[in-house]
């Protein structure tokens, strides 16, 4: 190959990650935006928090808002909507937390789960009156349920802050949220 058509091909990967690293740094984190074709308007903002933290592409992570308590298995919720787990088992600084969501009315409920940064979570997702999918982005988590059926995850809480989840076929009035409080 001749030493000017490498010069061009290097000065056109330069200006290609001069490109991506000005999206990178520029654009930001909490400018979430619908791009899929679930109900939602072209471009509107699915999740505005107070301010946002480093999450994956289509995140929902921003900083707590207020301070929820981390409930206990079988416990009480000051705040109303917030899940109880039905099962927490401890283990090192370490919690697996089980909980059962139900899509139902077009909502979820409870539509809040709070657990601790590291915990194990164990999802349990009912689909009452309608099918219904149970979407959380920062965790890549989709759980989808026909009317009267359950579907299951697993996943751990890697790191504190809130997090948007949503029913990916109902549009943008059902969602939820993932309260990851900081150990």
């Amino acid at each position: 190959m001749p030493v000017e058509n490498r010069k061009i091909i290097g000065m056109a990967v330069v200006a290609a990650v001069i490109v991506i690293a000005a999206f990178v740094f520029f654009v930001p984190p909490g400018d979430i935006v619908s791009r899929s074709g679930n109900g939602n308007k072209e471009g509107e903002n699915l999740f505005k928090g107070t301010s946002t933290l480093p999450t994956v592409e289509g995140g929902t992570r921003t900083e707590v808002d207020g301070n929820i308590p981390t409930p206990g298995v079988n416990g009480t919720s000051f705040v109303p909507g917030v899940a109880i787990p039905t099962e927490v088992i401890p283990g090192g600084g370490i919690s697996a937390r089980t909980f059962l969501i139900r899509g139902e009315n077009g909502k979820f409920v409870p539509a809040t789960i709070v657990v601790n940064e590291l915990d194990v979570i164990n999802l349990s997702f009912e689909a009452v009156d309608a099918s219904y999918t149970m979407y959380i982005p920062d965790f890549a988590v989709m759980l989808s349920a026909e009317k009267g059926k359950t579907a299951k995850a697993q996943f751990q809480a890697t790191q504190f802050g809130q997090y948007g989840f949503v029913c990916n076929e109902c549009g943008n009035d059902m969602k939820g949220m993932l309260i990851v409080n900081k150990k």
